[in-house]
């Protein structure tokens, strides 16, 4: 069908002078905002992180973000690491983590009871035993981003690929202009190790408003705080388990005597009280020739 007439525009078109449109952030103010989510990232990495060290805590220093290409990323990480390409927002724009290997390898010899030292020399790729360990720290970087960039992710960040011996940095192309930060970290006996983090560039504005850690951010911290966490899942409780329950008159409990037998019959469900509360029921069994109870029902 074709129209009886031309269409003509009623008005003209409106033109926008560049004094009305907001330009995009340079790149100092991008890096900026960086630096300023790193500094709420260490933070929270040096709370996360403690534990592993034996609760000496670690000091970290957020370095100021740079602007690089790809071929520049290799320069801050070592010949051995492990890297992790997360999908962050909702634009699942790729961040790549990348972490110390001997650093890793000095965590898995003191979780293994070791004093924390490094093979030398060093192996070209990390090894089994530390996959675990990898995915324990590549966690809790995850909820440290999650944090400082007020993502509201819950620390819950997609990962697409994993490179474990030297960095990986594929993900991004040769002509890409990325961002790059390094979260130092010092051990109390004196070694320093980086974590590396890269972004594009253009995705920062993105990933972190004006002001770094937003407010709505910190008011989602204190949504998802983890009751397990320090300072508070430390904190020891003495938990009862209930294994007798029975009424008995007082015109027994008045005849007793030492050497006395009282039938009794254990329960098929044993509640565990905390402060007088019911928070669990199991079952009894035996567990290295000790006395044990199966969890069947929690809260």
């Amino acid at each position: 069908m074709k129209p009886e007439r031309d269409f003509v525009a009623q008005r003209a078109l409106a033109r926008h002078c560049p004094e009305l449109v907001r330009p995009a952030p340079e790149a100092g103010e991008l890096l900026a905002r960086l630096d300023a989510a790193g500094e709420v990232m260490a933070a929270a990495l040096c709370r996360s992180l403690t534990p592993l060290f034996g609760y000496d805590a670690p000091h970290l220093a957020c370095e100021p973000a740079s602007e690089c290409g790809t071929a520049d990323l290799a320069g801050h990480a070592g010949p051995l690491a492990a890297s992790s390409l997360m999908l962050a927002g909702k634009d699942k724009v790729p961040v790549l983590a990348t972490l110390d290997g001997p650093a890793i390898l000095r965590m898995v010899d003191r979780a293994f009871g070791g004093k924390g030292i490094a093979p030398n020399p060093l192996p070209e790729a990390l090894p089994l035993s530390a996959q675990l360990m990898i995915a324990r720290l590549e966690s809790l970087t995850m909820a440290a981003i999650d944090q400082a960039w007020g993502l509201g992710l819950g620390g819950q960040l997609p990962v697409a690929q994993r490179s474990v011996g030297k960095p990986d940095f594929a993900p991004f192309p040769d002509a890409m202009r990325l961002a790059a930060q390094r979260i130092v970290v010092t051990e109390a006996g004196g070694a320093r190790w980086p974590i590396s983090l890269a972004l594009p560039l253009d995705a920062v504005a993105a990933m972190i408003g004006d002001g770094g850690h937003s407010a709505s951010a910190e008011r989602h911290s204190r949504r998802a705080v983890n009751p397990a966490e320090d300072p508070y899942g430390g904190l020891p409780f003495t938990i009862r388990a209930v294994l007798v329950d029975m009424a008995m008159p007082v015109s027994t409990i008045s005849t007793l005597s030492p050497g006395q037998v009282l039938p009794v019959s254990v329960a098929r469900s044993v509640p565990l009280h905390v402060g007088g509360r019911a928070i669990a029921h199991g079952t009894i069994g035996a567990l290295d020739e000790n006395v044990a109870v199966q969890i069947s029902h929690a809260f």
